[in-house]
């Protein structure tokens, strides 16, 4: 998490420097799938799912963005229920283990201007991938979402980088909101994280994290994503100098 939040501060100290050069600003987000792949699918074959985000700023005057690229996906996750005397009242719980992948990276994209209503860029990405188990306790007679207690079980790093390609296009007939397809292909290091025992009989499980076991392994991810990108002018009107978009 320290990472992270180093990414990110790094990443917001360009906003006043770039601003000063007319940056455009390009912030995106979307449903995201993780698709494990190589030696990592060997061991978790779940596809994750979640969302994540872009902020991207324009470098200067060329058809280059630097920025931050964030996203988290479950990939799998187990529940059981529990009843609990409480002062001689019974209350009914859940203990919620969810596995997750948590991918946070600079992106630096080339995405050149036309008059094209598809627009199409490339990215090259590098950062960090987590990996973490987290087990909520529920009360599920308050609408099922009332978190009691939680913990982080399992976490680990490991060094990611890779390339994305994709395009958007516009729609509703405004060229500052538009459509984005986009897929990121991210190697990375090893770590370690929980999966899916294959070994589990009924009745084995008395605790959600009975189900899963521990594995170590590169973690190479294919990232498919579809989104919306909304673009952000840092000029004002009288200022800015006309671009075909």
């Amino acid at each position: 998490m320290k990472r992270i939040l180093i990414v990110v501060f790094w990443v917001l100290t360009l906003v006043p420097l770039q601003a000063q050069d007319g940056t455009r600003t390009l912030f995106g987000g979307g449903l995201q799938f993780g698709i494990p792949m190589d030696a990592f699918r060997e061991n978790l074959t779940n596809t994750g799912v979640g969302g994540g985000f872009s902020l991207l700023f324009r470098w200067g005057q060329l058809p280059v963005y630097l920025g931050m690229d964030v996203g988290i996906m479950k990939y799998d996750g187990e529940a059981i229920l529990q009843r609990i005397n409480i002062a001689g009242f019974f209350k009914d719980y859940e203990l919620r283990t969810n596995n997750n992948i948590l991918t946070a990276h600079l992106a630096l994209r080339l995405q050149p201007e036309s008059t094209w209503p598809v627009q199409p860029y490339l990215e090259g990405m590098f950062g960090t991938k987590g990996l973490f188990t987290v087990t909520n306790l529920v009360d599920i007679t308050i609408n099922g979402t009332e978190i009691v207690d939680s913990n982080t079980d399992e976490s680990d790093f490991a060094f990611s980088y890779g390339i994305s390609g994709g395009f958007g296009f516009y729609v509703f007939g405004n060229d500052g909101i538009g459509i984005d397809l986009k897929c990121t292909y991210l190697p990375g290091g090893n770590a370690s994280y929980l999966v899916r025992r294959n070994d589990l009989t009924v009745g084995m499980i008395s605790d959600p994290l009975d189900a899963f076991e521990k594995k170590n392994s590169p973690t190479t991810l294919l990232v498919p994503q579809i989104g919306i990108t909304i673009k952000l002018s840092r000029l004002n009107d009288e200022e800015a100098p006309e671009y075909d978009y």
